[in-house]
């Protein structure tokens, strides 16, 4: 993981020394290269928050998922509670195992010594997968003295991660049934909006779009799903721009889905539009006047500005 790192910083740095680009602020790619946002209390915290957070979750209450963990993670210290007993380990290599148990949530969550307040993301904890290993790897590699521990050890196993297993087999269904609603909540409203711009006096002649606010519920990315899975919600995917990324969904999808090749006003050219198109005098989406066209631009008032 460490010469993983070291080579990615090398990398990174020859890439903007040669080519010079400006490194996104998103998730604190800005401040990687200069390694001015490593701050170790916060990374530590940030790595206790995701680990606990994602394995012992009881915000929403109890679920089969933080059940199945607590089961798996007691059974596991049993196991090798048993195992350092019965091989007779030296309190070197006690120690030498506690280090490594205490350094794994840390080696599953390296990114957050890049950047001590990053956002982990269900895509970014694929490292987590080694908590469930060192469970699996018992099934074989320990073994009791007694047939009858050994067979109550190995079904235990296999039920808890045939458990675990099943259980992400209906978080996914969930999520894609979740997501496919989304979809077909956001296209139909998509479709109100491009019906309602060709039936305005001028809309042949615009190529851009400015986009103010967001749908309701639109902010959101999960369902409290126990764990939290990255992009899936019940309500709009028509986010709000992201000017971070150079971003708006809602031009993006007109042009996808519509067939338009309109650009996007953000930045200071949208603050300045806005201020001379009066917007504040708008109404929201679906209202008759959230949808405006001036200086061949269409202003979509989804909600108001924040911020701005």
């Amino acid at each position: 993981g460490a010469c993983g790192m070291g080579l990615y910083y090398l990398i990174l740095t020859l890439f903007l020394r040669i080519t010079g680009p400006e490194l996104l602020e998103y998730q604190g790619i800005d401040n990687a290269s200069s390694l001015s946002a490593v701050n170790i209390g916060a990374s530590l915290y940030v790595i206790k928050e995701t680990v606990l957070g994602y394995f012992f979750d009881f915000t929403n209450g109890i679920s089969v998922f933080t059940i199945t963990n607590i089961a798996i993670f007691a059974l596991t210290a049993l196991l090798y509670a048993a195992a350092i007993i019965k091989n007779k380990l030296t309190v070197s290599k006690i120690a030498l195992l506690c280090i490594y148990i205490v350094m794994m949530p840390a080696g599953a969550c390296a990114l957050a010594f890049v950047n001590g307040h990053i956002d982990y993301h269900n895509l970014m904890k694929m490292g987590f997968v080694t908590f469930y290993l060192f469970f699996i790897l018992m099934y074989e590699n320990f073994e009791f003295n007694i047939p009858k521990l050994n067979c109550a050890k190995a079904w235990s196993i296999l039920a808890l991660v045939s458990l675990l297993i099943f259980d992400h087999i209906i978080i996914a269904n969930i999520s894609y049934h979740k997501l496919d609603m989304a979809y077909e909540r956001s296209i139909g409203t998509l479709i109100r909006i491009a019906d309602r711009i060709e039936q305005m006096d001028g809309a042949q002649s615009c190529d851009s779009v400015l986009v103010m606010g967001k749908l309701p519920e639109s902010e959101a990315y999960s369902v409290n799903l126990p764990p939290d899975i990255t992009g899936t919600t019940d309500s709009y995917i028509l986010r709000a721009d992201d000017e971070i990324v150079d971003q708006s969904v809602l031009c993006n999808a007109i042009n996808d889905y519509c067939g338009k090749e309109y650009k996007f006003i953000s930045g200071d050219e949208k603050d300045n539009f806005m201020e001379k198109a009066q917007t504040d005098t708008m109404s929201n989406w679906p209202n008759k006047n959230s949808v405006k066209i001036m200086d061949n631009v269409i202003i979509i008032k989804l909600s108001d500005e924040e911020g701005r």
